[in-house]
């Protein structure tokens, strides 16, 4: 039987247990991460937490709607079973959710229904050879950024400087993406900070010759894979080629592992370019949209 738990009912061990064990184990799933993102998610739950399907919800004007969380790529359904029971969960998504805009993971095979689907696109890089070896299937862009970052001789350093990472990519992209807002990026500073504390996060800054702070990217561990969870550069990165640096230092220093490099996107066809520059792949996941507003909400929406 499929229930649906508030929040307070939840309970976290069994949630975490059966995250962790799952086909697809993911960081965004794990109680801890989605109580940030989230904060009072409530959950579809099979038995004794043999599937659980978060609800990442929010209400607003009186009505309740389902939405995919800042910094969380996939959600969806977890159990030991592939796609088992996707249907009768979606089926069992409470009523007085209005509009849905959700995204699932890579396990989950949406299956035909009275919603929309959407092909969302990540970018995976396979990290089980060596540098050099990985760096053949850079194209000749990324090589020729990358002799760039070289001549300039950038310096590239792990730290924590979290704050400033934010702050950098506010001053130079926070007037194109105005949906962030401050409590996002508060958000995105206590997941960093958790994360370090945990030891799955890691930050790297890159310095010109003078010193000067041009480019930040923060990856995130998650059971078979490194996530490019987030990442800032100025002018001067640009020109000097100082994240393509960043990246190539971060390959080199996690290769020959069976782990995965997750670029984390993009629909974005510059974005999808700059990150299958290094040799990534593409890999589809699925989401889905169900608006049931009202009259001319539902058309407005």
């Amino acid at each position: 039987m499929i229930k649906h738990l508030k929040h307070s009912k939840i309970d976290k061990v069994k949630w975490d247990t059966r995250v962790e064990n799952s086909q697809f184990p993911i960081i965004y799933a794990m109680s801890w991460y989605l109580d940030r993102v989230c904060p009072g998610w409530e959950a579809l739950v099979k038995g004794n937490y043999e599937a659980v399907f978060p609800l990442t919800g929010k209400r607003k004007f009186g009505i309740y709607y389902l939405y995919q969380p800042y910094f969380t790529q996939q959600l969806g359904l977890f159990t030991t079973k592939k796609d088992a029971d996707l249907n009768k969960f979606i089926d069992s998504l409470p009523r007085k959710y209005k509009y849905i805009q959700i995204s699932l993971n890579e396990n989950n095979q949406l299956p035909e229904g009275d919603w929309e689907a959407i092909r969302n696109k990540t970018y995976h890089l396979e990290l089980d050879h060596d540098a050099d070896a990985i760096r053949k299937s850079y194209s000749e862009n990324t090589k020729r950024n990358l002799k760039k970052a070289q001549k300039h001789k950038l310096q590239i350093v792990e730290n924590d400087r979290f704050s400033d990472l934010i702050r950098l990519f506010r001053e130079n992209r926070g007037g194109e993406l105005k949906k962030l807002k401050d409590r996002h990026f508060i958000t995105l500073l206590d997941i960093m900070e958790e994360s370090l504390h945990r030891g799955l996060g890691s930050a790297y800054s890159v310095y010109t010759t003078k010193g000067d702070y041009c480019a930040a990217a923060f990856f995130l561990k998650s059971f078979d894979r490194y996530i490019f969870l987030f990442s800032a550069t100025d002018d001067t990165a640009k020109k000097s080629g100082a994240m393509v640096a960043l990246i190539d230092n971060f390959i080199e220093q996690h290769c020959n592992s069976k782990l995965i490099l997750d670029f984390e996107g993009s629909n974005l066809r510059n974005l999808a370019r700059f990150y299958s520059g290094f040799g990534a792949k593409p890999l589809v996941y699925n989401g889905f949209v169900r608006n049931k507003l009202p009259g001319i909400i539902r058309w407005i929406k």
